[in-house]
């Protein structure tokens, strides 16, 4: 999981990728944050296509006014490209509650279009475990099989990684 199409990387990025390599990185898998970084992360991964693997999603602290638009982008492109996973989606309490429901409708959907699609899910979970459980009760409300992944940023405790472990055991 690496950011190597931020423009932070503009000026070392080949470089940044010879020495990961070198020291035994052989894949980077690139996530999405939103619409303004989709580009620049989809043309790394096509000028890379042995070791950088391209992501879409929808970043919970991208999530403004306009999420539903950029969420119809997401969905757009998962129509019109290949993808190794969905992500980097979920739930960020840290900066801002302020669109923590539209968050929480984000990330529900995109957990749809991965199981839909069988593609694994990269999710970013910071201060909202509460609303994260909320969110996987409706699946299981709705009988959907929730798709498997990763935590990235995960701020929960040992007892909400067993809370979440039983979760995916009742719905598989």
């Amino acid at each position: 999981h690496a950011h190597l199409y931020d423009e932070a990387f503009d000026t070392d990025r080949e470089a940044t990728i010879e020495r990961a390599q070198l020291a035994g990185v052989t894949r980077f898998i690139l996530p999405g944050i939103d619409a303004s970084t989709q580009p620049a992360l989809e043309n790394l991964a096509d000028r890379y296509p042995d070791c950088c693997f391209a992501c879409v999603g929808l970043h919970p602290t991208s999530i403004n006014n306009q999420w539903e638009e950029e969420l119809a982008l997401v969905q757009q492109r998962l129509h019109n490209r290949s993808y190794v996973a969905i992500g980097e989606i979920g739930l960020d309490g840290y900066w801002s509650r302020e669109f923590i429901r539209e968050q929480q409708e984000a990330f529900y959907r995109q957990l749809v279009w991965a199981s839909e699609r069988d593609l694994p899910v990269i999710i970013h979970l910071r201060e909202a475990t509460d609303f994260l459980f909320e969110v996987l009760d409706r699946f299981r409300n709705e009988k959907k099989v929730l798709p498997q992944g990763v935590f990235h940023a995960f701020s929960g405790s040992t007892e909400t990684y067993e809370r979440y472990s039983e979760f995916v055991k009742i719905i598989k």
